[in-house]
């Protein structure tokens, strides 16, 4: 199922108050901690086009030693800091979610409702293609008003993508609370084809699905206009965690929250790969007009060290997407 282009190594999150943080991602969802050290100077500065003198407490977490679908936190110091997204904000243009599989979302969603999380719906399964396999998931409040979403894989024999999926995914393991890394990351754009076309051809990921959905119960669990249809294409990396979900809507509007995604800001603001061959990534990218956001810089890169790295803005919603050579 996975290509041989690059996949999600980690989402970026600008994170209010790192305990509070850490209580999810470490002890409910039972990540590790890999990494923790305090990020300044000047490069740190350019890298993220942040005023002189901020400085931010970086946290690095990993699931089941997979450095893919990793979550780095950052929690700016001295910095005004606005929130990213509201809760009534149920879509918009940005990154969008983090997507976990677990074993039994039914159990887990009355779980997450016990210790008061905020549920978008029931769990519900939504509409997949025939020969696809069947899911069932649930949408939920997560910390720094990120949105969280737990998919089972419950259909479909190994021929199909969700059954591959099911069968990976048990020969892997999780957590020892039951969770993945992050498997995927929706990201929600006005424009389809720019966006599939950077991480087709820049990163070099494979669309292993590409639908229009639009049955209500899709539409309820993700909170559209209950005759929404959105086209919804998976892109897959080299791994099976760490796949981005490219979502536009057809025929509703949504805002852009774009503008508001960028540090010092709380919330989820960045995607991080991983790429072989920084410059040539780099050239691909500005043959199809990606622009830049920040140049090549060196910085500490959490979980690697110090690494030539770049920031970009993904065509079809200028959301920022962090190359890091390996």
């Amino acid at each position: 199922m996975s290509s041989s282009g690059a996949s999600l190594s980690t989402v970026i999150i600008g994170s209010e108050n790192i305990e509070t943080a850490l209580r999810f991602y470490r002890d409910f969802i039972g990540m590790d901690v890999v990494e923790g050290f305090d990020l300044e100077g000047p490069a740190f500065e350019m890298h993220w086009q942040l005023p002189a003198g901020t400085r931010a407490e970086a946290v690095l977490l990993q699931a089941s030693d997979c450095a893919f679908g990793q979550v780095l936190l950052l929690n700016f110091k001295d910095a005004a800091a606005q929130r990213i997204r509201q809760r009534e904000d149920r879509s918009f243009v940005g990154l969008f979610n983090l997507n976990f599989y677990v074993d039994n979302v039914i159990a887990v969603a009355a779980d997450l409702k016990e210790h008061g999380f905020d549920l978008w719906s029931q769990p519900v399964m939504p509409e997949t293609p025939s020969d696809q396999g069947q899911v069932v998931e649930v949408l939920f409040e997560g910390p720094d008003g990120v949105v969280m979403n737990l998919v089972q894989l419950v259909g479909g024999d190994e021929t199909t993508i969700i059954g591959n999926l099911r069968a990976d995914v048990q020969a892997h393991g999780m957590t020892r609370t039951g969770f993945t890394p992050v498997a995927t990351s929706a990201h929600i754009v006005a424009d389809a084809e720019p966006a599939i076309e950077f991480y087709r051809d820049v990163l070099g990921m494979t669309a292993i699905m590409d639908v229009v959905m639009s049955s209500p119960e899709t539409n309820e669990v993700l909170q559209r206009p209950k005759d929404g249809r959105t086209r919804f294409t998976l892109m897959s990396g080299n791994h099976m965690f760490g796949k981005v979900a490219v979502s536009n809507p057809v025929n509703y509007d949504v805002p852009s929250l774009v503008d508001k995604a960028m540090p010092p800001s709380i919330g989820y603001f960045g995607q991080s790969f991983v790429v072989n061959d920084l410059n040539q990534t780099i050239d691909k990218a500005t043959e199809i007009g990606v622009s830049v956001f920040s140049p090549p810089t060196e910085i500490k890169v959490p979980g690697l060290g110090d690494r030539q790295a770049v920031v970009m803005r993904c065509p079809g919603s200028s959301a920022l997407i962090e190359l890091v050579a390996a």
